[in-house]
């Protein structure tokens, strides 16, 4: 429906221009018309003795003026009435659009999921699973049992080829494409140039007032405690960052977009225990819906989500 309209869009600007050239292209005869046509009738009077000749210098700068200024005011009026009926148009898809958003999902259920990538199928004919709103979600499983793929079906990225992945609202109904929703927290993310204020807030400085408050909801306030912490300069070319530290760039970047859900890859893989045990509980107190990949976790932390996702690479689930 996006690209009908936008073609819509389109085919009426292209119909704009051509009327916007047709009435420009008369416009300008009409003005050479005058511009012309004036100071040649005054040369006619001229040589009939029926005006002076400073008659004609100022019939043509007369000419020249009220022809421009009607021009310019002929241009204003096609160009206001050419675009009236398109601005209104525009301005009832945006009301459309505005009116149709649609809540974020409250449940996401899977059944039966299998996914084809460029031949490589990844199934998940056992996987029956259901995620509400606010349950903390852990998923486990060695590399290649489908993890990321995972990740991506839940982000709109790819299609299931079989099964079913749906997400409902709060009274039971379907969303479709609800991925506004998600932020994704990659194991490996990216530094760029700048502060390490920067790299978290993504040069948003409307964030910046939110930073301290992130930062101290994940326990991380202590390792930015100074201002010389955050006004730090980075660069991705940078190598005295260490795994650990990038990913506490990261996990706030991520928190400081305040998504319904967050997918997060391995998130604290590269922190040492204590910063991990500090942290995840922190992590588990927020909010929001947190689908966590993580590996070899103890049986006390795995105790403190809601329920474990664990995906089995074999015959039934990578292929």
């Amino acid at each position: 429906q996006l690209g009908e309209e936008s073609q819509k869009l389109e085919d009426a600007r292209i119909k704009r221009q051509a009327c916007l050239s047709v009435a420009e292209f008369t416009q300008e005869i009409v003005d050479n018309i005058g511009i012309v046509g004036v100071p040649f009738l005054a040369g006619i009077l001229y040589f009939r003795g029926q005006v002076a000749f400073g008659a004609i210098i100022a019939a043509g700068y007369l000419a020249n003026g009220v022809f421009s200024s009607l021009q310019e005011s002929f241009s204003a009026y096609i160009s206001a009435k050419s675009t009236t009926k398109l601005n209104e148009t525009m301005l009832q898809h945006l009301q459309v659009q505005a009116a149709a958003k649609t809540e974020d999902p409250q449940t996401i259920i899977g059944r039966g999921t299998e996914v084809n990538l460029g031949g490589q199928v990844i199934k998940y004919p056992d996987l029956d699973f259901t995620i509400k709103a606010g349950e903390k979600v852990l998923l486990t499983g060695p590399s290649g049992c489908g993890k990321s793929s995972l990740f991506k079906l839940l982000l709109g990225q790819i299609e299931p080829s079989k099964g079913q992945l749906t997400y409902l609202d709060s009274e039971g109904k379907e969303i479709q494409n609800p991925a506004r929703s998600f932020e994704y927290l990659p194991q490996a993310g990216w530094i760029f140039p700048g502060t390490v204020a920067d790299n978290i807030t993504m040069y948003d400085a409307k964030k910046q007032t939110k930073l301290a408050e992130v930062l101290k909801k994940v326990g991380l306030d202590r390792d930015f405690s100074k201002a010389v912490d955050l006004d730090r300069e980075v660069s991705p070319q940078q190598a005295d960052l260490s795994g650990g530290q990038k990913q506490k760039i990261f996990l706030p970047r991520g928190l400081l977009r305040h998504k319904k859900f967050s997918l997060m890859d391995e998130p604290l893989s590269a922190l040492d225990q204590a910063s991990r045990q500090k942290i995840l509980p922190l992590l588990l107190g927020l909010k929001q819906t947190l689908i966590f990949v993580g590996h070899n976790l103890p049986l006390e932390e795995r105790e403190r989500f809601d329920q474990v996702i664990n995906l089995k690479e074999g015959e039934n689930f990578a292929n």
